[in-house]
């Protein structure tokens, strides 16, 4: 008889500890598929990132004539483009240079570099960071 009753007092401990471990693993689970897939979504903007400056720097400083001259280096030209205060996204004669490098695809590239910008900001404030660095059109 105290056999049936430590082993009636003592199931629905049982229970109640492999609910709370499965809820414990369950959540480890979760934790670990949400890490890989942020660390994943984090390689693919620097990816991308990479991919657009790489495109931006040529559309300014390559061509029969480059709107940017004297650029040496990558550095120097997401110095220039990265501040705040820079101004040449609004310049006529970069649109010039661009029309004539793009032909009828200009409205359509401005348009793609705007979006960029505006959904970059957006994840920029969603996660809360301020490293999030493109050029202001």
């Amino acid at each position: 008889m105290e056999i049936a009753g430590l082993a009636l007092g003592v199931y629905p401990a049982l229970v109640l500890a492999f609910e709370q471990y499965k809820k414990g693993a369950q959540y480890c689970q979760n934790w670990m598929q949400f890490r890989r897939r942020y660390q994943e979504f984090i390689h693919d903007t620097g990816g991308q990132q990479l991919f657009f400056e790489g495109i931006l720097q040529d559309l300014m400083c390559n061509g029969p004539r480059p709107f940017l001259t004297g650029i040496k280096s990558k550095d120097d030209f997401l110095g220039i483009v990265r501040r705040r205060s820079y101004t040449g996204w609004h310049d006529p004669k970069l649109k010039f240079v661009l029309t004539s490098r793009l032909g009828d695809k200009y409205s359509w590239c401005m348009y793609q570099i705007e979006l960029i910008y505006e959904i970059m900001t957006k994840l920029e404030g969603l996660l809360g960071v301020q490293a999030v660095c493109l050029p202001l059109l």
